[in-house]
């Protein structure tokens, strides 16, 4: 073979390698996402509210992230609610009460109350005696104790026997 001959082969060889390898060593195509190896480090932290109740909304998911103050979920407030309409209806009843007492008493009232004192009328019931000034009962035996005799009785100077209740 002839050196020109050869020279050609080589450079043939050579125009068809030179593609070859630059398309072997370039960027290949789309072979999805970079791989890397290392530690990731994070802040993790743990979230409670200051009530308990049914979660109506959460505003974030997973792996979001959330600045201080932020609206994360939202609690079903209509027991709080209730509870406070509740609450302000007994306020109003107690200030409607007051008001009436210190209004004082409606002149009918005064008149009733008048006309039930006058002389002639019935005269009002004793009141009750409390439990403080009734009679002491006896205390329960059992049979055993009603078959046997009883004890004697002792009798008690004169000034002990009335008895001093605070009635």
């Amino acid at each position: 073979m002839t050196v020109g001959r050869i020279m050609r082969v080589a450079a043939g060889i050579l125009a068809c390698a030179i593609p070859i390898a630059a398309i072997a060593c370039g960027k290949r195509g789309d072979t999805g996402p970079e791989r890397a190896s290392g530690y990731v480090e994070a802040t993790e932290v743990r979230v409670a509210p200051q009530v308990g109740g049914r979660l109506t909304e959460v505003a974030v998911a997973e792996g979001d992230r959330v600045t201080a103050g932020a609206v994360i979920a939202r609690i079903d407030t209509t027991d709080i609610d209730l509870a406070i309409r509740r609450a302000e209806a007994d306020r109003d009843q107690a200030v409607a009460a007051l008001r009436l007492l210190q209004a004082g008493a409606r002149a009918e009232d005064v008149r009733q109350a008048r006309a039930s004192t006058r002389p002639g009328s019935a005269p009002a019931p004793p009141p009750k005696p409390s439990r403080a000034c009734a009679p002491a009962r006896a205390p329960r035996r059992s049979r055993a104790h009603a078959r046997a005799s009883p004890p004697p009785m002792r009798r008690l100077p004169r000034s002990r026997r009335t008895a001093r209740t605070p009635c």
